[in-house]
């Protein structure tokens, strides 16, 4: 899986200058079994919402990209913060060398891995996915800020549960909550990155397609790898015929 490093190494060079603070992944902040709700009114904490917000779920197979698990803060932590805050949460997770190379399978992996994020449901803290417009945020309550929950305790949920995909190796997580990180930059490396998960689900499901009219076109010329799983996908698909 090296379809998504370019974008890795793109999105790390947006750390220049900056020296984010190392966060411990342990915790034993209790989770609900089920979906958790935070009111506005019983809300001390709003993140993302109006203010600046993204997230980026990448892949990849190099351990020098992520070499084991770690969580990173770029800003304030969600104990001392109140009110309305910008946030992003960028996950690179490393897969296990027996991930399966079939692209079908694959892609599937991503999709299973990804949905773990929902299964996320710390007490007093509500998960705000937007896929349409790719952010991510969170509702904090009164009274879990006041037991103290931190980005720690948020970390290490998201690290359980993307772990129980057994085909994860490592998860590295960034969060975000400086205003004055370069948010537009940042939003535009998320829109490509999920375009190209997009795109492979689509060139998996439209083989047959011309891509001198695919609308996907521009990832393909873009993304270094998307090509050559375009052309395998064909031939593997001529040979199955």
């Amino acid at each position: 899986m090296r379809i998504y490093d370019p974008l890795i190494f793109k999105i790390e060079e947006l750390f220049a200058g900056i020296t984010p603070r190392k966060l411990s992944l342990t915790s034993s902040w209790k989770e609900e079994r089920g979906k958790v709700f935070v009111f506005p009114e019983d809300a001390a904490l709003e993140l993302g919402g109006d203010e600046p917000s993204s997230y980026v779920i990448a892949y990849t197979s190099n351990p020098d990209l992520v070499k084991e698990d770690e969580a990173e803060l770029i800003g304030e932590d969600a104990n001392t913060l109140r009110g309305n805050a910008p946030f992003a949460h960028l996950v690179f997770i490393r897969l296990k060398a027996n991930t399966p190379e079939s692209e079908q399978e694959c892609y599937r992996i991503l999709r299973d891995i990804e949905y773990q994020r929902y299964q996320v449901k710390p007490q007093g803290y509500m998960v705000r996915v937007n896929t349409n417009e790719i952010k991510e945020g969170g509702r904090l309550s009164k009274d879990a800020t006041n037991r103290g929950f931190s980005f720690c305790d948020l970390a290490a949920s998201y690290a359980q549960h993307y772990h129980s995909n057994p085909y994860v190796e490592a998860v590295r997580q960034i969060f975000i909550t400086d205003p004055r990180f370069p948010w537009a930059q940042l939003k535009e490396f998320a829109s490509l990155n999920e375009g190209i998960t997009l795109t492979l689900d689509h060139i998996l499901k439209t083989l047959k397609m011309d891509c001198r009219v695919c609308s996907f076109k521009s990832i393909c010329d873009t993304v270094e790898g998307m090509r050559e799983i375009h052309q395998q996908e064909k031939d593997n698909d001529k040979a199955n015929k």
